[in-house]
């Protein structure tokens, strides 16, 4: 197998770094507004607002970024020594 080279290795290990922290941000984000929802929302517009403000994130950053980390770190591991 092809080995990168040293520029190749540090862009795919930015990247890699960068979506798993993209990840691991919106997951605690996530949380966050669990916690919030928790305080009882006083209405079904309230309830509403955090259901959907949770599918946003997931939808659009947990799962692009969880995959995108999975991805990168394959690749990392077939084109570097790891």
């Amino acid at each position: 197998m092809r080995q990168l080279g040293a520029k190749g290795v540090k862009w795919l290990k930015g990247a890699h770094l960068i979506l798993a922290g993209g990840w691991l941000g919106a997951a605690v984000c996530m949380l966050l507004v669990l916690n919030v929802k928790s305080a009882a929302p006083s209405d079904g517009q309230q309830l509403f607002a955090f259901n959907s403000a949770v599918k946003l994130i997931d939808d659009f950053i947990v799962i692009p970024c969880a995959l995108g980390s999975l991805v990168t770190g394959l690749l990392y591991s077939l084109f570097t020594a790891w």
